[in-house]
């Protein structure tokens, strides 16, 4: 969904915070910001399992490689996106809160909390990917030395006769 008009609609449906004048509405701008990065990683972990499962099922190519550094870089943006709103949270919710905010504590705990378990989920995710990306490169390692035996042992079938017929 665009926009905010949920905030807002959230908002008029609870008059007795609104009543805390604008904290509350950064508080429901800030919870609606955070909701909306958890489809995201949800899509990210779907990619990322697509992308192993062919890894698995013996499709290692150096262009899986290239995806799984892809889907890294979306972690990292989603990262640098998210980092500045857990700090901030983590000012709204303890310590010295702001005296605007000071009634809206656990709110603002709610959205800190949910924060955490998204920066907990994207180190997770880059981790798998991180995994993914040395599986991968190991299969294609051991495929390339297959191969390499196999040629060699070509190569050692030709070389008999060939010492043979010209000795």
């Amino acid at each position: 969904q665009l926009g905010f008009t949920e905030v807002r609609r959230r908002c008029e449906q609870e008059p007795e915070l609104l009543q805390h004048g604008p904290a509350y509405v950064l508080y429901a701008l800030m919870d609606n910001v955070v909701d909306r990065y958890f489809p995201v990683i949800d899509r990210l972990a779907e990619e990322i399992e697509e992308v192993e499962e062919r890894i698995f099922a013996g499709q290692t190519t150096r262009a899986q490689i290239e995806t799984l550094y892809s889907l890294k870089r979306k972690l990292t943006t989603l990262d640098h996106a998210t980092h500045p709103l857990l700090e901030v949270a983590g000012k709204l919710h303890g310590g010295r809160v702001p005296p605007i905010c000071a009634g809206l504590h656990d709110y603002f705990r709610d959205v800190y909390d949910h924060l955490l378990r998204l920066k907990q989920s994207i180190d997770n995710l880059r981790d798998t990917v991180s995994t993914a990306i040395s599986v991968n490169l190991s299969l294609i390692t051991i495929q390339e030395n297959e191969v390499t035996k196999r040629v060699a042992g070509y190569a050692a079938l030709v070389a008999v006769p060939t010492m043979v017929a010209g000795g």
